[in-house]
């Protein structure tokens, strides 16, 4: 913008100016801690002029300062907005907080009118829900049904609806949207990891209950390269093949019981109420109709083909967990 019409512009209270870049998260400090980079470029050449990296600060706002760098009468940009949690997950699901799916339509109308020029999302295959009708390889025309009763599919599948509104009514700011399945590496830890620490894990008679791993280290190389001109577009990001829940447990050493979907959830119905468990009777459905993604657009068209497999994502983060002494 230029310098001498410096004005705010919306991105939960983002300001720009002609020496300082300040924002707040739009989900009030969920990504505290984490890591931000800025790109500032010249609009009439797209020549980057300067590049910062820093912290979230614990109260969600980062800030950059570009003294000296920027002259008057020309044109900036922020080129690159990159979130790699868009709509913070679960904590901004519509039900239970106020900084919800809708609340992202903040940082897009932001993007739109500081003329950012690509937008890189990480979403999920939860996006596509747990449907017993699920194809065998979901790809990236999949309809994005994540079910309403689980609340991280559903919010994936709100994030993604509004980011398709944008496609077509804002083709100007480019998109790359990552599909992306588990994540694993070898410090990760997550609600699904917290299901591998169990002394025993639990398998839906009769269901296969496969799990697709996405090494952490390919998911950074995508957002890496989701920066180039020209490629946009979405895409699923999973290693090849995927892992049964019993293949996992005999990997870990641990004994899979085996018990009928509706003795699992009549458990979790009771459990959950109680503090007992972390899991609902919605986790039924998430272990029996797990999609495995078809990654082939993203070999393909994208241009990159994962370097670790879902079998040996996970080995890597199994073994770290074993140097580490975890159970």
């Amino acid at each position: 913008m230029p310098e001498s019409a410096a004005r705010p512009v919306a991105l939960d209270d983002l300001c720009v100016n002609a020496v300082r870049l300040r924002a707040m998260d739009a989900v009030q400090g969920a990504h505290a801690g984490q890591p931000i980079s800025v790109a500032l470029a010249r609009s009439a050449d797209g020549l980057v002029v300067a590049r910062q990296s820093g912290t979230v600060g614990s109260d969600g706002t980062f800030s950059f300062t570009f003294a000296g760098l920027l002259q008057s009468r020309l044109d900036y940009s922020v080129d690159y907005w990159i979130d790699s949690n868009f709509g913070g997950g679960t904590l901004g699901h519509p039900w239970g907080n106020a900084a919800g799916a809708t609340a992202d339509r903040v940082p897009l109308e932001a993007c739109v009118e500081a003329r950012v020029a690509k937008l890189v999302v990480t979403s999920s295959g939860a996006a596509y829900g747990y449907h017993a009708d699920n194809p065998p390889l979901p790809d990236e025309n999949q309809p994005r049904r994540g079910n309403r009763e689980f609340a991280y599919a559903w919010h994936k599948r709100l994030v993604e609806e509004m980011l398709a509104g944008y496609r077509r009514e804002h083709p100007e700011l480019a998109q790359v949207v990552f599909r992306v399945g588990t994540i694993l590496g070898e410090t990760t830890r997550n609600q699904i990891t917290d299901l591998f620490d169990k002394p025993r894990l639990i398998a839906l008679r009769g269901a296969d209950s496969p799990f697709v791993f996405a090494w952490d280290q390919d998911v950074v190389a995508c957002l890496v390269l989701a920066l180039e001109p020209g490629r946009e577009g979405v895409f699923n990001v999973a290693g090849d093949g995927a892992l049964g829940v019993r293949e996992i447990a005999a990997r870990l050493g641990k004994r899979c019981v085996e018990l009928p979907a509706w003795a699992i959830a009549g458990a979790l119905a009771l459990l959950k109420p109680l503090g007992l468990s972390q899991y609902g009777p919605e986790q039924v459905r998430f272990l029996r109709y797990r999609p495995v993604l078809d990654n082939r657009r993203l070999k393909e068209v994208f241009g990159y083909t994962p370097r670790r497999s879902s079998s040996e994502t996970f080995d890597l983060y199994r073994q770290a967990r074993s140097r580490d002494g975890a159970a």
